[in-house]
């Protein structure tokens, strides 16, 4: 569901860029970076972020994590989320270099998590099958490898306003 949401928000982005202004590789960077960090890395992280703080046990459980109520760690993830959310919606008024910084953070995130569910899969005895590969790849890894790209097609010059 979530891979639909982040596929989502780019055709949004992209639809947005063919109809409106000027067809540049920079302005569909940047279009495709701010509806994918203000819509998924925004908006629906912000709505993880609260179901951690509100439903702990419940997301716990969901992603198969230990379930502990007293478990200060998920409330801090759950604020982190959060504040990473607010940071990514702001690229809705904030354009140029201030894209890079939720988009790197939100990309070093999820790859990390990436490897992250791969370590856990393996340590737990899970055969590393090339359809487990694709679905962490397709759930996180991916996410990251269109930030880098669309970081990268932005450009140097992003301190000038599109």
């Amino acid at each position: 569901m979530f891979l639909f949401l982040f596929v989502g928000f780019l055709a949004a982005g992209w639809i947005h860029a063919l109809a409106t202004g000027p067809r540049t590789r920079r302005r569909f960077a940047e279009l495709l970076l701010v509806y994918s960090l203000v819509g998924y890395f925004g908006l629906v992280m912000l709505a993880v972020a609260v179901f951690t703080l509100v439903a702990p046990e419940h997301f716990a459980a969901s992603h198969g994590w230990r379930v502990s109520a007293d478990n200060p760690f998920q409330q801090f993830a759950g604020v982190a989320f959060g504040a990473m959310a607010l940071a990514a919606i702001l690229a809705v008024w904030l354009r140029g270099l201030y894209l890079a910084g939720p988009a790197v953070c939100w990309a070093l995130f999820f790859l990390g998590a990436t490897w992250i569910h791969l370590a856990d899969s393996a340590a737990r005895g899970q055969a590393m099958t090339f359809q487990r590969v694709l679905h962490v790849f397709g759930s996180h890894g991916l996410m990251s490898v269109v930030l880098i790209v669309l970081l990268g097609l932005h450009g140097p010059r992003a301190r000038e306003s599109v």
